[in-house]
């Protein structure tokens, strides 16, 4: 199931997703890219168009998407006090809140990769980032106490969801949810879409560490993504060329993350042990998912980058049906780098540079 590629990276590498290698004159076609900060994250949408739709169509439409990212994300942006994520950690224990149609949809799909990870990813790790947010501000981590009380106000089967009635309440004083990761996807997700309904034909939008396209590039091209090497930052470890409308999503312990003692502590933290996996520890530089849309590669990206590679293609073999796909890169004791996808991007990633 499992490609292995042979490595030959010295440096410290680690993983991220670049979209650089479509640029505005490929193969003749023009292009509009618009950002914004949407939920403390940068969105950037782009058309890509040669006929059809007008620039100053192309530019309506770009605005319109961005007037639905806002609306769907501050909904559930959870330092945004007028949301309904707000409301539900503020609410009294047992209290149920009324959920909106968007919020239901990422709140269930949230629970169902905590239940089916069982526990390896938790909308209720609050206090865990929290913590280790502290931890990084001071370039210390934290106790194994502090650890411990952070655990102890955590759980997601303290959270209730009522599917009928789309209603949620929390059980237990002190639970808290965090959903901006699968809101900011969910959110980008629904944008690319009205755009496409609208009748653009090639697009992309990134948000974060995040991407997703829709149609093809010019004449039925691949789209072609660069696999970076944040270190060396005009290399990449590899490209991904894909010719089907999804998404892909990276995590790694380039994102967030402190030095302490020479390792490296990156803000993704496993929520059932309440520490992250550490570099010299853990083998895992980062890992790329791809699948149908950005708010589950999202959230698969940090699942995986907690499980590692073993556990991530067991985890993929036996979701053959959820379409999704990974490349990990791990660092040997030498110091070497390798790389390695599942099945069905084995005729997908070009251009090594191992």
């Amino acid at each position: 199931m499992v490609k292995i590629f042979k490595a030959a990276f010295r440096a410290f590498l680690s993983l991220g997703l670049c979209v650089a290698l479509t640029g505005a004159d490929y193969l003749g076609q023009k292009q509009i890219e618009r950002s914004r900060n949407i939920m403390g994250t940068a969105f950037t949408i782009t058309i890509f168009y040669s006929g059809g739709l007008s620039l100053e169509r192309n530019s309506y439409l770009v605005d319109k998407a961005f007037e639905t990212l806002e609306s769907i994300a501050n909904k559930m942006y959870g330092e945004n006090e007028t949301s309904v994520i707000w409301k539900i950690n503020h609410a009294a224990p047992g209290e149920t809140v009324v959920l909106d149609e968007d919020t239901f949809f990422v709140i269930r799909e949230s629970l169902r990769l905590s239940k089916i990870s069982d526990g390896a990813f938790d909308i209720t790790d609050v206090p865990l980032r929290e913590l280790w947010r502290t931890a990084k501000e001071k370039s210390e981590p934290p106790s194994q106490e502090a650890v411990q009380m952070a655990l102890s106000k955590m759980g997601y089967i303290q959270v209730l969801l009522d599917p009928e009635a789309k209603t949620l309440a929390l059980q237990k004083e002190g639970i808290r949810i965090n959903v901006d990761d699968p809101a900011r996807g969910y959110a980008a997700d629904k944008a690319l879409l009205q755009l496409k309904s609208q009748g653009v034909t090639s697009a992309m939008i990134k948000v974060g560490e995040s991407t997703r396209w829709v149609g093809l590039a010019q004449e039925g091209r691949y789209w072609r993504f660069g696999i970076d090497h944040p270190r060396k930052i005009d290399e990449y470890a590899a490209v991904l060329q894909l010719d089907a409308e999804r998404a892909a999503s990276s995590a790694g312990d380039y994102e967030e993350f402190f030095i302490y003692k020479n390792n490296r502590y990156p803000l993704v933290i496993n929520p059932k042990t309440g520490w992250p996996p550490i570099s010299g520890v853990n083998p895992v530089a980062g890992v790329t998912v791809i699948a149908e849309n950005i708010a589950f590669a999202n959230l698969l990206s940090h699942l995986f980058f907690i499980l590692g590679p073993e556990k991530g293609y067991e985890f993929i073999e036996r979701h053959k049906e959820e379409g999704i796909d990974a490349v990990f890169i791990e660092e040997n004791k030498t110091g070497q780098f390798l790389l390695s996808s599942s099945e069905g991007l084995h005729n997908g990633l070009t251009d090594i540079n191992l």
